[in-house]
């Protein structure tokens, strides 16, 4: 074999990853957080109630400041329940959570894309982005019940659109208004205002999933093209992540 590397000018065979003793995972194998809130309860989850049971706090200081990401600081952390209250703090927080995370969105003064297809495709993006970082903290009401929220996505709609989603949001608000007057829902128990709210959110979740179906199937070339075309506006493609307050926001 090293006869065959010499004449061959092969590279030598690498050594394969050892297993770590202590917790059975190879080199590498620990899961790690991203940083998206969305991402943090099943991780934690499985650290908490797998990885670090019967573990040496030495080994699991060491391995949780190497799976998270590197602006997050523990420093005064001595066990594995210390790091992971800190971590609870910053990305399981409710309040403090939910406040970024829709501040983020709502800071999202317009869609990027070359067309408008790309665009509602960045905007079902955010909405589910959002959604699913405030479900994480049990929070989504935030969304689905926040007038400011639901008033903020349908401005964001390219005008393409306007004239479907009003149909949706008014098939919506007839359907909610049935189920009231018959009784058998509810939002009989809600404010109006929440109620109307609901129907809104109901709208626009509908349409993006409606929406974004006939895309797909019909028109999927339109999510790649970088042409311009004629009735979508004139914004480059891109997407950054940021960090706000220790967390990882995505920039679309």
């Amino acid at each position: 074999v090293v006869e065959g590397i010499k004449k061959h000018g092969l590279p030598p065979a690498q050594p394969k990853p050892v297993s770590d003793q202590i917790s059975g995972c190879k080199y590498g194998e620990l899961p790690k957080f991203s940083g998206q809130i969305r991402d943090f309860p099943l991780w934690l989850e499985e650290w908490e109630n797998v990885i670090v049971k019967n573990k040496p706090d030495s080994w699991c200081l060491r391995n949780i400041k190497l799976c998270i990401p590197k602006h997050v600081n523990l420093t005064g952390c001595k066990t594995a329940a210390d790091c992971f209250k800190q971590l609870k703090l910053r990305f399981a927080n409710p309040t403090s959570v939910s406040n970024v995370v829709v501040k983020a969105f709502t800071n999202n003064a317009s869609l990027q894309g070359a067309n408008d297809d790309q665009k509602l495709a960045q905007l079902d993006r955010l909405v589910r982005g959002l959604y699913a970082d405030l479900e994480a903290v049990g929070q989504v009401e935030q969304l689905t019940q926040n007038y400011l929220v639901l008033n903020h996505i349908a401005a964001l709609l390219p005008e393409r659109f306007h004239d479907r989603f009003s149909a949706k949001r008014l098939e919506m608000d007839q359907k909610a208004a049935s189920r009231v007057a018959e009784g058998d829902d509810s939002e009989l128990l809600l404010s109006s205002t929440i109620a109307s709210a609901s129907s809104l959110w109901e709208a626009v979740d509908s349409f993006l999933e409606l929406e974004m179906t006939t895309i797909l199937n019909y028109r999927a070339d339109n999510l790649t093209n970088k042409r311009k075309l004629e009735d979508s506006g004139n914004q480059g493609d891109g997407k950054k992540a940021k960090k706000v307050n220790n967390f990882t926001v995505t920039k679309e």
